[in-house]
């Protein structure tokens, strides 16, 4: 049975028109409140950017914060125990994410959605198009991405202030990747490479350690 149903305006001001807002991300916090990501659709008509929103509900979902971040390209969501964390990536190789051509950013906040860090990684030939984030069990996060190269697969630990811990690589021929949240990856890939650096033509699917 459903306890409670609620639509919500999102407006700049009272006087500004409504936002359409497309949710991504829903998450709970041990007190009951809820927490939305999503992005604003169209509502920046000079650069044709969509805006980042967070909207934190108490648990009857009456609203309590929200927060718009302009021109970013936050796609995936990650809450933990005392942070929220978003991951701004490159969808494509187009040209309509103009601030992030060849670079993975992600932000931080508390559950207050005050932005507590905002960090850039980036480097030569990594186009982070496939990167995704975990949180981790020290209280930080894996960084996980696919770039170009002889070892494309590339996963790194972040402490909990974005500072890189340790970088790994792996070898594997136009992989997909998922980081599990002890630090392992399981990947598929179209081809793999044997421990003498021959192609192996054969689909692989492979999990580290």
């Amino acid at each position: 049975n459903t306890i409670w149903k609620k639509g919500y305006w999102c407006r700049d001001s009272l006087q500004a028109t409504n936002l359409f807002v497309i949710a991504r991300g829903i998450s709970l916090d041990v007190s009951g409140n809820i927490y939305l990501s999503g992005y604003i659709n169209n509502d920046n008509p000079v650069s044709g950017l969509s805006s980042q929103i967070l909207l934190k509900l108490d648990a009857q979902g009456n609203p309590i914060a929200w927060k718009k971040i302009n021109e970013m390209a936050f796609d995936v969501f990650v809450f933990t125990d005392d942070a929220i964390y978003l991951l701004d990536k490159r969808q494509a190789d187009i040209s309509y994410y103009p601030h992030n051509k060849k670079s993975a950013t992600i932000a931080k906040f508390d559950h207050d959605l005050n932005l507590l860090w905002l960090k850039k990684y980036s480097g030569e030939n990594f186009p982070y198009y496939t990167a995704n984030i975990t949180a981790s069990p020290t209280g930080g996060l894996y960084l996980s991405n696919v770039t170009t190269g002889v070892y494309p697969v590339i996963l790194a630990e972040l402490d909990a202030n974005g500072n890189i811990v340790s970088q790994k690589g792996y070898a594997h021929y136009t992989p997909r990747v998922h980081a599990l949240d002890n630090g392992s990856l399981v990947i598929a890939s179209a081809s793999g490479v044997d421990s003498l650096g021959n192609l192996d033509p054969r689909p692989i699917v492979a999990k580290t350690d």
